[in-house]
């Protein structure tokens, strides 16, 4: 078989229609599962609520609500209320002024004291002062509180104009005792623009030197390696405060700075020359010595003209490598973070909305691949289901995309959210044991409450698209049946229809050669050759049986043929006086019972006796042979004759029947058999180029091809 028709068979076969099928069915129409699901499960919109959050505060297991509200009508009340789970008792504390109302990030929980309890940790705001506010004890209604004023602030058009950022709590002194570190960042007001540290411990407060720059603590590790964390901002040239009338480090353009644990500069503040609105994004990763190292996102300007680049810094702020992308996603504050990918760290950033790209720690791209616009901006990371590894979650404000990564940035999920502000925001996780884990997204307005969980039909869904190809497959096959039914049903009425043309075809050939043979048995009466005629008489008898008993067959054994034609050329023989001889050519080795078509061979030699010997002027010769070669049984008839075309002018009454109907009756033979049969007729010449008689070829196919 050639590999073409294997091909072929290939494409036609049931099994490859399905699949193609099946794989267009769910390309089309069937969406691909994530491995997870993430769902909206409830929705509220709580009233004079600033900030709501979830945390596990006694270690029970089970994440309990703090919520913030503001009171303005009650003399301004600030009121945090918690509510303690599975109990679903709560408790109230009140405090005089006001949440700071441009962050939703003035809440924290924290254990400073590693006792496995968390304490609460709010700032609230009264007249021009901001104060820190300390829960020691939030399940108890008689805990103590405590109040430490933390600074002043200048109120912009009459209101506050300030922004808290709390990274967390982290032991800065190695006391063992963790720090509270914060930021506190004004706008238009100018000042103040500060990084805190609170030793909570020792009621300690530090504050950083005075400075321009609208920065925000986002590492906090062990940068030089001398066992105490250092702090590196974030931060973004706003231009609110000029050179000329601030502290060197101004916010005209963005600088890297670092910050020990006592809050003064690592180094002098690396100055980045461009001016205008840009940004730095910063984080650190443990290098080949173990000590974390430096890298920053830095945009430029847009009028600057400059790509975004990723650089590599030393510990004391000198570059040492830089990687430049084309692009800018200066709406994105975080543009870039650090993911686990196996054993190693690597870097991930967001290009162009739609693509992130994959560095190493050398700043070498590694990978890319393709996302949805929004999907990857403002990343940040969360532990969603408490496995210990944080999940990367995004929020594209301009979009309402929400959008969790696993923690090495596969299997992400995404999800609408109603269209609202969500650039001020508050996410935390709720978890309650034995139930799905739930995400928190409160905007100052409403609270959504999300589901994340695995998808079952992750896997399942094999199982689906097995059962829509087979489904496929029985029906194919099913209506392959049917079909090949309707084709049996039709082949066997064709078949009904091409045996009745048959014995119509042999009905014409049969008086044709019964005449004849009578003509010589009265040939042999009118000689007065009673004997000869008895002879004539018997052969005609066994002929004429032959045909009684085949009547309703179209095929005969080789070995029945050839006896019939001996028959009929013993009798032609006599009728012409020995005009003519004949012999007949078979190997020993021929098998005799092939099947072959009645009066195949018949025909021929009466043809050849009519048309070629009977008018030659000598005696003529005639010869019979029978061979066969790869499935195909070969007869020869050959005479010595006068030829077909001296034939055609002697012969002008001729008909052309016999040869004709033969011809005809082997097309039909074929049609039902499916056995292939045809005829060829050679003209022969001798060495003068003269006509020396007629050879006629007969090739039936002995069985099917495979």
């Amino acid at each position: 078989m050639s590999i073409k028709k294997a091909a072929g068979r290939v494409l036609i076969h049931p099994g490859t229609i399905s699949l193609l099928t099946t794989a267009l069915i769910i390309l089309l129409f069937i969406p691909t599962p994530g491995k997870y699901n993430l769902q909206i499960v409830d929705q509220t919109f709580p009233l004079n609520t600033s900030s709501i959050i979830y945390d596990d505060l006694d270690g029970n297991g089970y994440s309990d609500k703090v919520e913030a509200q503001y009171y303005a009508k009650e003399n301004g009340i600030a009121s945090l209320i918690i509510r303690c789970y599975p109990s679903k008792s709560f408790n109230e504390w009140d405090f005089k002024g006001s949440f700071p109302p441009a962050s939703p990030n003035f809440l924290i929980a924290g254990d400073y004291n590693n006792d496995g309890k968390k304490e609460v940790y709010v700032f609230t705001i009264s007249s021009d002062s901001i104060y820190l506010n300390i829960i020691q004890n939030p399940k108890s209604k008689n805990t103590d509180t405590s109040t430490r004023f933390i600074t002043t602030f200048k109120p912009w058009n009459g209101k506050p104009n300030f922004e808290i950022f709390i990274p967390g709590l982290v032991d800065m002194n190695q006391d063992s005792f963790k720090d509270l570190v914060f930021s506190i960042n004004s706008g238009f007001s100018l000042y103040p623009r500060s990084v805190y540290i609170y030793d909570i411990k020792n009621d300690n407060l530090s504050v950083s030197q005075k400075t321009g720059y609208f920065g925000q603590p986002s590492v906090i590790g062990d940068i030089n390696g001398d066992g105490y964390n250092e702090i590196i901002l974030n931060g973004y040239a706003i231009q609110c405060v000029k050179d000329t009338i601030a502290t060197p480090v101004h916010d005209n353009c963005c600088w890297l700075i670092v910050y020990d644990h006592n809050l003064n500069r690592l180094f002098p503040p690396r100055k980045f020359a461009d001016i205008g609105y840009s940004k730095l994004t910063t984080l650190a990763l443990p290098g080949n010595t173990g000590k974390p190292e430096m890298f920053a996102c830095y945009i430029p300007p847009e009028s600057s003209g400059k790509n975004l680049s990723l650089i590599h810094f030393d510990q004391q702020g000198n570059i040492k490598k830089t990687y430049s992308i084309p692009g800018n996603v200066l709406g994105t504050l975080t543009p870039f973070i650090t993911f686990r990918d196996g054993q190693t760290n690597k870097l991930a950033l967001s290009i162009s909305g739609s693509e992130i790209i994959c560095l190493d720690t050398a700043l070498n791209p590694v990978s890319r691949f393709k996302c949805k616009p929004g999907m990857f901006s403002l990343p940040d990371s969360l532990d969603i289901d408490s496995d210990g590894i944080k999940e990367i979650i995004c929020l594209d404000e301009s979009r309402h995309l929400f959008t969790v990564f696993r923690h090495d940035l596969k299997d992400p999920v995404s999800i609408i959210l109603p269209e609202a502000n969500w650039s001020y925001k508050k996410i935390s996780v709720i978890i309650k044991p034995g139930n799905t884990p739930q995400i928190s997204i409160f905007n100052g307005e409403r609270e959504l409450i999300l589901a994340y969980k695995y998808n079952p039909f992750y896997y399942t869904r094999w199982a689906v698209y097995l059962a829509i190809f087979l489904a496929i497959y029985l029906f194919i096959i099913l209506i392959r049946r049917i079909q090949r039914n309707q084709i049996l049903k039709q082949q066997k009425t064709e078949k009904k229809i091409t045996e009745l043309q048959m014995k119509v075809v042999r009905n014409q050939m049969d008086p044709h050669f019964t005449m004849n043979a009578i003509n010589s048995v009265i040939s042999a009466i009118n000689e007065n050759e009673k004997e000869q005629a008895t002879k004539h008489l018997i052969y005609f008898s066994k002929m004429y049986r032959h045909l009684v008993l085949t009547a309703d067959k179209i095929k005969c054994t080789l070995a029945e043929e050839l006896d019939f034609t001996r028959n009929y050329l013993t009798m032609e023989q006599f009728r012409f006086r020995d005009k003519f001889d004949f012999d007949f050519e078979i190997p020993p080795e021929l098998n005799l019972n092939l099947e072959v078509p009645k009066m195949v061979i018949q025909s021929p030699v009466e043809n050849a006796i009519k048309h070629g010997l009977i008018n030659l002027p000598g005696k003529g010769h005639l010869t019979v042979r029978a061979n066969t070669s790869d499935h195909i049984l070969i007869l020869e008839i050959t005479d010595n004759g006068i030829g077909r075309a001296n034939a055609a002018k002697l012969s002008q009454h001729s008909t052309g029947k016999g040869m004709k109907a033969m011809e005809e009756f082997l097309k039909l033979y074929q049609k039902v058999t499916g056995l292939k049969a045809e005829t060829a007729i050679e003209d022969l010449t001798d060495k003068e180029g003269n006509p020396a008689g007629t050879k006629v070829t007969v090739k039936i196919q002995i069985n099917r091809p495979a």
